[in-house]
């Protein structure tokens, strides 16, 4: 586990000195360390803003067409997050 968070803290710092723009796949690491997240479906921009505006069930549910995923907070860090619903 050390280790993780130790290449996810190495990932923001090499994110914070870059200040461009960063494409990650996983939305819960983008979420944690973006100030502004642009979720594109199809090409088109379903939605952008901060993470709290782009993450919601809604937008997650149609764009990936998934009634499961949920919108929430990590209970570590309090930003906003992906989550399973069961």
């Amino acid at each position: 586990m050390c280790a993780v968070i130790s290449r996810t803290r190495r990932f923001h710092r090499l994110c914070c000195r870059l200040r461009g723009d960063l494409v990650p796949g996983d939305l819960n690491l983008a979420a944690e360390f973006s100030d502004r997240l642009m979720i594109v479906e199809g090409g088109a921009v379903r939605a952008l803003g901060t993470p709290e505006e782009g993450l919601s069930d809604k937008n997650l549910q149609e764009v990936f067409r998934c009634q499961s995923l949920r919108a929430g907070s990590n209970p570590f860090t309090g930003r906003p997050g992906v989550f399973f619903a069961a």
